[in-house]
């Protein structure tokens, strides 16, 4: 269905079928509660608010399972995250004065990008802050309003944890400054690969990629490579496994030159 959608939209008629069929998988995992939120990066809309909203009516007039998805838009980077609103509420329990769900293992952890690397006991204010604002935003909504804007004043600091808490990473890079323009060099990375599978085995799909520094690996329980696939599949098998798909994790270690964020 999002498929057919869009490859009969006139922008993406020469679009390559590869690329469509991924973004109508990320789609469908967000509209089945897989995962919270996925930014778009298969595609590229010319104007993505106008686009992404009526997408999203099409497929909601189609069937209820998309009636919690909504846009996300952020005007400084001009990217767009494809977001479920029932999902989001359970973001950054455990922080912030906001949250009335207080949790022992808060799921992502902030790694600021010092020399060297250090895990941060609590996410930067800033952060939460950000993420409550959008909670309550999406409630606050007009009805039937399916695009909502991030806040234009918003630096990397805060949108690029920001961004893994979107996606559920359970690691969120943040920056050591607004003006830091190389991160990474020479630093020792853990790199993870969630990849989705169905019931026959045979089709694959990567769900999550994201990186670690292994000297904070090293000081955090949480974030060691056994561990850290252990709670991958303690957050996902079952989202998965109730549309009949499984889950397997790679990780690798990795040294580059620089990172982007």
């Amino acid at each position: 269905m999002i498929y057919t959608e869009v490859r009969y939209t006139p922008e993406f008629r020469k679009a390559s079928t590869s690329n469509l069929r991924r973004f109508a998988t990320d789609v469908a995992l967000i509209a089945h509660s897989v995962r919270c939120s996925y930014l778009v990066d298969a595609i590229s809309a010319r104007n993505p608010m106008s686009f992404f909203s009526q997408l999203l009516q099409a497929l909601r007039s189609k069937d209820i399972l998309f009636s919690d998805l909504i846009h996300l838009h952020d005007p400084t980077s001009m990217q767009s995250f494809i977001l479920n609103t029932r999902l989001l509420d359970g973001l950054g329990d455990g922080y912030g004065a906001a949250s009335s769900k207080k949790s022992g293992d808060p799921w992502t952890t902030c790694v600021r990008l010092d020399n060297p690397p250090v895990a941060l006991a609590s996410p930067p204010d800033q952060v939460i802050q950000t993420l409550r604002n959008l909670q309550l935003a999406v409630h606050m909504r007009e009805n039937g309003l399916l695009t909502i804007n991030l806040p234009k004043d918003l630096t990397i600091t805060t949108l690029v944890p920001l961004a893994a808490y979107l996606l559920e990473y359970p690691v969120a890079l943040v920056p050591s400054s607004d003006e830091a323009i190389s991160h990474l060099s020479g630093e020792s990375l853990h790199v993870y690969e969630a990849i989705i599978h169905g019931s026959s085995g045979s089709d694959s799909h990567t769900f999550l990629k994201f990186s670690c520094p292994a000297v904070v690996s090293d000081e955090a329980l949480q974030l060691l490579p056994a561990q850290l696939i252990r709670r991958l599949h303690s957050r996902f098998d079952s989202r998965l496994a109730d549309i009949g798909m499984s889950l397997t994790v790679q990780h690798h270690t990795v040294t580059l030159d620089r990172v982007a964020l």
